[in-house]
């Protein structure tokens, strides 16, 4: 799970990594997915494994409710001095 993470770009700093939720397809189909709750800290921690992922797998990071107003600051904050910092001198 952490690699998948890695892959799609890591967690963004409101992340609560501490309850990701891996929701998984159930072996019935008719009971739909299963909810797996993931200590991703202590997985990066060493102190528990890495669950294996199995195709169809879909992993949730949930966002501190707190830090997501300044994260969504910052960001647009960078947005714009990227915006500008692109744009050609006259």
């Amino acid at each position: 799970m952490l690699a998948a993470l890695s892959a799609g770009g890591g967690p963004l700093l409101p992340a609560k990594l501490v309850s990701v939720e891996l929701l998984r397809n159930s072996e019935d189909p008719s009971s739909g997915r299963t909810v797996i709750i993931v200590d991703l800290k202590a997985i990066r921690a060493g102190e528990r494994p890495d669950v294996e992922l199995r195709s169809g797998d879909i992993i949730r990071v949930p966002g501190y409710v707190l830090l997501i107003i300044p994260w969504g600051f910052y960001t647009f904050v960078k947005t714009l001095v990227f915006f500008g910092a692109s744009l050609p001198a006259l």
